[in-house]
């Protein structure tokens, strides 16, 4: 039996922005670490990340007009179809939290963005996300493109 890390070959692993690098995108995102988001280890449980990171997400789309009001006038949505996490410092209770966005790519039906999430409190980068969303019809559970207005406001983010 062969070993599994002979057979598969890794990509390499992205690039890691420094803090002053991340700060430098537009901030989306700010909560404090309370008691439930930790674990028994004593520091922030991963599925928080997850929960912080996706209320970031909809403040940023928010932010580039995708809101509960375009939502509900287009019956239009956004789905998430991949989402990569990296955990890069511990997180502890009372920590503050600031998440900074970038937009990386746009196309007809989806975009792709990076989320930083900054210990504020310990002045460091401590996870961030990349993910893809795809933009839908919620009527018929299909993909539909963006309507080119938005796609406008999407341009003038790229960075």
């Amino acid at each position: 039996m062969r070993s599994l890390s002979t057979d598969l070959a890794l990509p390499p692993r992205p690039r890691t922005v420094s803090l002053e690098e991340a700060r430098g995108f537009p901030r989306i995102f700010e909560a404090e670490v309370e008691p439930r988001f930790i674990d028994p280890m004593g520091h922030m449980n991963t599925m928080w990340y997850v929960h912080l990171f996706d209320r970031a997400s909809w403040s940023f789309l928010a932010s580039m007009g995708v809101d509960a009001a375009y939502m509900k006038a287009t019956h239009s949505g956004l789905f998430a179809v991949e989402e990569n996490l990296r955990y890069l410092g511990e997180l502890r209770l009372g920590d503050r939290v600031e998440v900074h966005a970038r937009l990386l790519e746009i196309h007809a039906k989806s975009l792709r963005f990076t989320l930083f999430m900054v210990d504020a409190t310990h002045e460091r980068l401590a996870a961030t996300a990349e993910l893809v969303g795809t933009h839908v019809d919620m009527e018929k559970r299909r993909s539909r493109p963006f309507p080119e207005e938005l796609l406008a406001g999407f341009r003038s983010r790229l960075r």
